[in-house]
């Protein structure tokens, strides 16, 4: 803008009409509203939008993390009941399926433990179930363990003081299962780390354990190594059964155990006594165990895991 010379230039100015303004009036009500104050409109939705998704992904992290916290204490609130292959899951005790009652070829172990030494990180057998191929339950007894338990870990193992008190010897109980096992096939979920609590070994083509069997297992690819499933995780997708739904009980993870064999035994036998069971492939899933299914509980089994290895997973 040009000013002309020998007038006062504040006087002679007039406020041009084009200029932006320096504030934006909120048209009134009824009145025409221009396209700068709807863009401005526009912005601010915009941007209270963003905050309350901002708001509420806060949240919604806060709400995980406290979930996960409680997740071990109430493990009921996490299981969900879903129709698999058109049955509904069924809560409660798993029950026996036959009429035999004492031994058979075909026995199902299962064992409870607590914590034992600084912060009960590692493992001691706390208790020992094994039930026949009918599920009828042979021997289900509470062991002392040799060292003073320092967590009982009840919130899983649903083990207490008073269960422990007055309980039989490790050597006693460990003598009677050696006895009901030996020469049989024994069927389990990570036989491993129950065979360790009881300090057995047992042959290898006579154990039938459901976290290993590739048709039961999981992987995110065709050709990678498969990854075992929890019990609970099984036993609800194939079983259509809701277990350890709060405190664990052997009975019931034993017999799911058992189920799960029973609808593959002929392919398994029949792999097993050749060789070949590490042939057969793992079924493809997106989402591993450590993601989709990995809730509550299990993160704090993880955790325990990583410093002991017999953690009932």
């Amino acid at each position: 803008m040009k000013v002309q010379a020998g007038k006062d230039n504040h006087a002679s100015t007039k406020p041009l009409a084009s200029s932006i303004p320096t504030s934006t009036a909120v048209p009134k009500q009824g009145a025409q509203q221009s396209a700068n104050w709807l863009a401005i409109k526009a912005a601010l939705h915009k941007q209270q939008q963003q905050q309350q998704q901002n708001g509420q992904a806060k949240g919604n992290s806060f709400g995980r993390k406290r979930r996960k916290l409680h997740a071990m204490r109430d493990l009921s609130m996490q299981v969900q009941d879903r129709d698999r292959a058109g049955l509904q899951a069924k809560r409660g005790p798993v029950e026996a399926r036959g009429n035999a009652t004492g031994p058979t070829a075909v026995m199902a172990l299962d064992c409870e433990m607590v914590g034992v030494g600084p912060q009960g990180v590692r493992s001691a057998l706390a208790r020992v179930c094994i039930v026949n191929d009918c599920g009828h339950v042979l021997l289900d007894k509470h062991v002392k363990p040799a060292e003073p338990v320092t967590d009982y870990r009840t919130f899983v193992s649903g083990v207490r003081r008073h269960h422990l008190v007055d309980a039989p010897a490790f050597a006693d109980v460990r003598a009677e299962v050696e006895a009901l096992l030996n020469g049989r096939t024994i069927v389990g979920h990570a036989l491993h780390n129950d065979l360790q609590a009881l300090e057995l070994e047992h042959p290898q083509h006579m154990i039938r354990d459901t976290a290993k069997y590739p048709p039961l297992m999981v992987t995110t690819a065709a050709g990678r190594k498969p990854h075992a499933r929890s019990l609970r995780a099984l036993a609800l997708e194939h079983l259509a059964l809701v277990i350890q739904a709060g405190e664990h009980t052997p009975v019931d993870d034993a017999r799911a155990a058992l189920y799960l064999y029973q609808q593959h035994h002929k392919e398994w036998n029949y792999r097993a006594s050749r060789g070949t069971v590490h042939m057969l492939q793992a079924p493809v899933k997106a989402d591993l165990e450590s993601g989709a299914e990995l809730v509550g509980n299990d993160a704090l089994f993880r955790q325990l895991a990583a410093k002991d290895d017999m953690v009932d997973l």
